[in-house]
């Protein structure tokens, strides 16, 4: 059985593929990943994919967050299907549930306590692991798409508490332009009985009061 680790970075994609087959029963793999040069001895990179444009890397995280496989991790995917058996370890348990759920694709997801110590190292010597890729870029790469995915939660996210406070202002702001409708139109109309009350009173809530009061005029 082939063992892959599926690693996901602001940059792109990188798939590394295990040289130890029985790599998480190792008992002193979370000292050993501490030297970048065993990690590179550990895990040989089989395919890196970046990503196209930011718009593209904040789809895929987006998508990532929701538990689901995005268009680009599928088609890296796809190019396991050859393998007869495999397994693939996710830091996400939610993402290793979406790709169980994969049509087709005779390949086991692995994710969970065993497997944090892997990525974590992963995170750790990222440059060491994937060739021409400073850590400076990642870094910034990091910041710009943590920034995407904060505007992205705040526009779409229907339990965010300023959506409440947004839709408040603007129901006070309709509210307010009923009212001046209102108070134009009872103007306007009890002006045929009472044309020069309009100017001698200016307030809207003390005219329709007014008008409240007195009624039609008869004099």
């Amino acid at each position: 059985m082939s063992l892959f680790v599926l690693a996901e970075t602001p940059a792109g994609y990188g798939l590394f593929k295990s040289a130890d087959k029985k790599l998480f029963k190792n008992e002193d793999l979370a000292a050993e990943l501490g030297r970048p040069e065993k990690l590179v001895e550990m895990l040989k990179l089989k395919k890196f994919v970046k990503f196209e444009s930011a718009a593209m890397a904040l789809e895929e995280a987006a998508g990532l967050k929701d538990g689901k496989v995005p268009e680009l991790l599928s088609s890296i995917l796809e190019d396991l299907k050859s393998e007869k058996k495999a397994s693939i370890a996710v830091a996400d348990i939610k993402l290793g549930t979406a790709i169980s759920n994969l049509p087709d694709l005779n390949i086991t997801p692995i994710a969970g306590a065993n497997t944090m110590d892997v990525f974590r190292g992963i995170r750790e010597h990222l440059p060491s692991l994937i060739p021409g890729l400073a850590q400076e870029n990642i870094d910034r790469m990091s910041l710009g798409l943590s920034h995407s995915m904060s505007r992205h939660k705040l526009k779409f996210s229907a339990n965010k508490i300023d959506s409440m406070i947004i839709q408040a202002i603007k129901l006070l702001d309709d509210m307010d332009k009923e009212l001046n409708v209102y108070a134009m139109r009872t103007k306007e109309w009890y002006g045929w009985h009472f044309p020069e009350m309009a100017k001698i009173l200016g307030d809207n809530l003390a005219y329709a009061r007014l008008v409240l009061k007195h009624g039609y005029r008869d004099y």
